[in-house]
């Protein structure tokens, strides 16, 4: 790590196996020169030990010492008082590769415990969460979370936070989400790591872009489909006999711009990216997903303007939820005039719904996006079923009976306080599966049902 450190460019001080009184003068040498300004990199690997603080153990602790280990060890919250208080106007990243089981120790907490952060300017991680330990590699070698965050520090472009983030998610896919780091971080600033990232010159537009054509999203990492303008009849058709009020007449409509949809709704995983990065409040976790282990879940219980707020950060200018015109032409495909986005028979084995038995399902709730691997002509995954999703429109029961032409319709009239929802959900039946069944949900209502799907005006 120290290596790692020095090559990006921080003035590093390494020590090692110290005993109680070195490590009080080494972390005091540490802190003394820092002054307003300065970007600091704390990182410890060793023992630690939670009793009201995490402590940091020197070599010299020994177990009969606890009643005492504010004399014998290192607190946690004294380190964080020296750098955030006493040293007002720092930027610090404090690392503790510290989650490790200590056997002799049994009458102490397993884990550590992570203060609240007060001062803005500090991002703080463990190995991992509260109440969990790591096991090292048992050749030796530098644990995974270690390896992964030496690799991302040296990656140039990366943020303080985009480090971390990344750090989790190898780890976490690399076991299997049986290891996840814990990271947070309070205002610890805008800046550069290992400098910004490189300047490419822009690509030239592609003028053979396909409808359905796939590319990936860097921002989010999420893939999306490009949907080319068009003209489409929108509403109930003809030979469907269960549509409800609202849904009528079937009329013409005008999209001008062509645009990119994510391929699936946003997922769980992605979701914590931008929660992450943003300081974004996260949603609750639902009965699939109770502990958010399953990363590729849909992200539910989002309110509209929460689903807003990740589409813009996530496309940039420009990045939105869509109206409710664009939603059902990306779900026909391309197959203007059926019922379901495959023709006009419903098919239970292609939709996560209702009717297909719970008794049956892998999942209570939701499934994984793409589970049922049946994309439309516009290579778009689970238009109906799994979860209704969120549409820019405000409701209104009358929409379609209004004076056309119909051009990039967007309804701004009616029940402000309430969005369109389409698509469906896990829990519905056939009839409210259908490509042109609406339903619509107060703005700050997110439940298990519903998540949401993002477009941008492009994707480079």
């Amino acid at each position: 790590m120290g290596s790692a450190l020095k090559s990006i460019g921080f003035q590093t001080v390494n020590t090692f196996d110290v005993d109680e009184d070195a490590m009080r003068t080494q972390i005091k040498n540490f802190v003394t020169p820092l002054q307003k300004g300065d970007i600091v990199f704390f990182y410890y690997s060793g023992f630690a030990i939670q009793a009201e603080d995490s402590w940091l153990l020197p070599v010299s602790y020994q177990n009969n010492q606890l009643d005492e280990i504010g004399v014998h060890a290192y607190g946690l919250k004294r380190l964080l008082e020296q750098l955030l208080e006493e040293k007002q106007g720092l930027s610090a990243v404090v690392v503790l590769d510290a989650s490790r089981v200590c056997p002799a120790w049994a009458d102490t907490e397993v884990g550590l415990n992570a203060p609240t952060l007060r001062n803005a300017g500090i991002l703080l991680a463990f190995s991992a969460p509260g109440g969990h330990t790591v096991a090292d590699p048992r050749d030796g070698s530098v644990n995974l979370f270690t390896s992964e965050l030496i690799g991302n520090l040296k990656t140039r472009g990366l943020k303080p936070i985009e480090v971390f983030d990344r750090t989790q998610g190898a780890v976490r896919k690399a076991t299997e989400n049986r290891e996840i780091p814990w990271f947070e971080s309070l205002a610890v600033g805008d800046f550069y790591l290992t400098g910004p990232p490189a300047v490419t010159p822009p690509r030239a537009p592609d003028l053979k872009l396909r409808p359905g054509q796939l590319r990936t999203n860097h921002q989010d990492l999420l893939r999306y489909a490009w949907i080319p303008a068009g003209s489409f009849q929108m509403g109930c058709v003809p030979q469907d006999k269960k549509c409800a009020q609202d849904e009528r007449p079937q009329h013409s409509v005008n999209i001008t711009k062509s645009f990119w949809m994510t391929t699936t709704e946003v997922t769980v995983e992605t979701y914590e990216r931008f929660a992450n990065a943003t300081n974004h409040k996260k949603p609750q976790a639902t009965q699939t997903n109770t502990k958010e282990m399953l990363a590729n879940l849909p992200e539910t219980k989002v309110s509209w303007d929460d689903a807003e707020d990740f589409c813009k950060w996530a496309g940039a200018e420009g990045g939105r939820l869509p109206t409710e015109a664009e939603w059902e032409y990306a779900a026909r495909g391309g197959k203007d005039g059926t019922i379901y986005p495959w023709g006009d028979t419903f098919d239970p084995e292609r939709v996560n719904s209702f009717e297909k038995s719970r008794k049956k399902r892998k999942y209570h709730e939701t499934t994984p996006v793409s589970n049922y691997n049946d994309p439309n002509g516009f290579s778009l995954f689970d238009m109906i079923g799994n979860v209704r999703e969120w549409t820019l429109d405000v409701y209104d029961p009358d929409a379609y009976s209004r004076t056309g032409p119909f051009q990039d319709p967007l309804m701004k009239q009616g029940n402000k306080s309430e969005r369109v929802l389409r698509g469906g959900d896990f829990d519905e039946r056939r009839d409210d599966l259908r490509i042109s069944a609406r339903d619509h949900r107060p703005i700050d209502k997110g439940d298990n049902r519903t998540g949401f799907r993002c477009i941008a005006p492009d994707i480079l």
